[in-house]
């Protein structure tokens, strides 16, 4: 993410929503990727890990869809 942030020309791409801000946004949620890995020592701790996924779940899940729609004038998609 660091990459495609550092080398996107944002005037040529022709997106005026992709932004550092956006890809920041994307950037930010990869840290997260690898809790499920994880197994929890308790229920408790099953249980909160698991809202905790499905939160983050459907957030990356409108993040996808804000991404879909920001490039679309690239016409990749």
């Amino acid at each position: 993410m660091e990459l495609w942030g550092d080398n996107l020309d944002f005037k040529k791409a022709k997106c005026p929503a992709l932004t550092k801000a956006f890809i920041a946004r994307i950037h930010g949620v990869t840290p997260h990727r690898n809790e499920s890995g994880h197994k929890p020592k308790d229920a408790a701790a099953l249980m909160k890990r698991d809202r905790e996924l499905r939160t983050r779940f459907e957030g990356a899940v409108d993040l996808l869809t804000d991404l879909i729609a920001v490039v679309k004038p690239l016409r990749i998609i």
